[in-house]
């Protein structure tokens, strides 16, 4: 047989035998036209009427001449990673992290500026963690019994003092303010 018994005569891409092409490295298809994706396994099985067998982008995608399409959630230049988890909350107004791609799984990198964390920048860290006087609840602190402020850094305590009731304002400094006074 001659390489005219091949299709395409094998695009200049491959070897012709008995009527079919085995292709050169970087080329698949039963007419070698088509470029190999990155990362792609191509074999020859001689025992099956359709002998070459191609596995482009990690069976996450479809190779279109040597670029990978990856179908959700996989990314990546041969689809092996997965995308960030919740796509690190990020919606279409609200940008809360970076997705960075690490194989297996890419990870978010939450932005610090907005006080956010957790696997998926979902989580909303508290102002000072709440000065240690209060929980964190959505971004927001519930400051225990006597404290206030917007990180729980502010005791008021009550106090008598010569038959007069004052309530001091001990701010995280130890500042004290008389803020009023009850008779």
């Amino acid at each position: 047989m001659s390489m005219q018994d091949c299709p395409e005569n094998c695009n200049g891409n491959g070897l012709c035998t008995l009527g079919r092409c085995t292709c050169k490295l970087g080329w698949h298809s039963n007419a070698c036209n088509q470029r190999n994706c990155y990362n792609s396994l191509v074999f020859v099985d001689i025992d099956i009427l359709d002998p070459q067998h191609t596995y482009h982008c990690q069976q996450n995608g479809i190779c279109y001449d040597g670029t990978c399409d990856c179908v959700e959630p996989y990314v990546g230049k041969d689809c092996s990673t997965r995308m960030c988890i919740n796509n690190c909350s990020n919606t279409e107004t609200e940008t809360y992290g970076d997705c960075i791609e690490d194989f297996p799984q890419g990870h978010c990198k939450c932005y610090e500026w907005l006080r956010r964390g957790g696997d998926d920048c979902s989580y909303k860290f508290c102002l000072n963690e709440c000065s240690m006087h209060g929980s964190c609840e959505d971004g927001k602190c519930v400051c225990n019994q006597n404290y206030y402020g917007e990180d729980c850094s502010i005791f008021v305590v009550t106090v008598l003092i010569g038959g007069i009731y004052l309530q001091l304002q001990l701010a995280v400094l130890l500042s004290i303010a008389i803020i009023s006074y009850l008779l």
